[in-house]
């Protein structure tokens, strides 16, 4: 399943029932790379995202801060970077642009990872790369570090108000402590992807478990290369997670990456529901502003009337793609677990 689609009422009003009974359960996911013990947050009705910053007053931010992720990028609006460019120069920086278009300039270094530790915490499946060999994610002028990457299902992020089926998490940090999310959304189609097998196939089945430097990862090319032909959306963001901690960099590849319909199920049983709806983020206010009034100044003022008749229409096509998402997790849980 690509994106949500329009489903009869009378299916969504049988679906619900059994979902909010899903949903009940506390299926927590941190971002960063902890093995603490079960979380006193979820995604439940009484722990869910909607009460994170009341749980605790270290998890403010999750209702307070001002910078939150995950979002629902536009795009109409939400510039998309780098795109039909190679990762060796395209993203390197161009001292020809403008100090915004250098921030947010990228560069991927991921080769192929000979060990990968993986774990099965429940709520998450987290793989770490034991191999040794560095990977970096430069955003302008800061390195980052991998450090581990990790799924959600289904995505937290969204185009156009549209859920995809999962989304995976490369999460980086630099040597001050700052964070870095490389992320790809992931769609389902029929055939499986084998260049992702490998690293699926030794998930351990119980809770708690790990597999050490077992698994093999050599797909790494084929994720930069996506980024690279399709280009990514960038903003100053949070952890998905609490504490909701802001100024967590976030690059998000524009294009899809695929994988199996099984696969995703096989994902999906093991991770539950572990997706924070989509959040205000200034950071992306400003750019869309700015990015509006850049717009305004170069169009003639006819033109200006009519997109202003556009922009209602899209408002009622918004609204009405916020409901068939509503429609697309019923399905997607019921399905994950059939």
């Amino acid at each position: 399943m690509k994106r949500a689609q329009h489903l009869p009422l009378a299916f969504l009003a049988v679906a619900v029932l059994p979902v909010a009974l899903f949903l009940s359960n506390p299926t927590p996911l941190a971002l960063a790379d902890s093995t603490a013990a079960q979380p006193d947050w979820g995604y439940g009705a009484s722990n869910g995202p909607e009460h994170w910053g009341d749980l605790k007053p270290e998890y403010r931010m999750c209702k307070d801060g001002k910078q939150q992720s995950p979002v629902n990028f536009e795009s109409k609006l939400d510039a998309i970077h780098g795109v039909n460019a190679s990762n060796a120069d395209a993203q390197s920086g161009d001292a020809a642009g403008t100090k915004e278009e250098n921030e947010m300039r990228v560069n991927v270094t991921m080769p192929p990872m000979s060990a990968v530790n993986v774990t099965n915490l429940g709520h998450t499946v987290r793989w770490t790369p034991a191999d040794g060999v560095g990977r970096s994610m430069n955003v302008g002028n800061v390195a980052y570090s991998l450090v581990q990457f990790h799924v959600h299902t289904p995505s937290e992020h969204r185009i156009d108000n549209m859920y995809y089926d999962a989304e995976m998490h490369f999460v980086h940090s630099s040597t001050s402590g700052h964070l870095a999310v490389l992320g790809f959304l992931i769609e389902a189609t029929d055939a499986n992807n084998t260049d992702f097998q490998a690293v699926l196939d030794d998930v351990p089945k119980e809770e708690g478990d790990s597999e050490m430097d077992t698994d093999r990862f050599t797909a790494t090319n084929v994720l930069v290369d996506l980024l690279g032909k399709g280009g990514y959306f960038t903003y100053n963001g949070s952890l998905t997670s609490p504490p909701c901690s802001d100024n967590v960099r976030w690059v998000v590849a524009a294009s899809p990456l695929q994988l199996g319909r099984l696969q995703i199920k096989q994902l999906a049983r093991t991770v539950g529901f572990s997706a924070r709806p989509p959040q205000v983020n200034e950071d992306l206010l400003r750019h869309r502003r700015s990015s509006s009034q850049r717009q305004n100044s170069t169009s003639a003022p006819s033109h200006l009337n009519g997109g202003d008749q556009k922009s209602s229409s899209d408002v009622v096509r918004a609204s009405r793609t916020v409901g068939c998402g509503v429609a697309f997790l019923v399905v997607w849980a019921l399905a994950s677990w059939l």
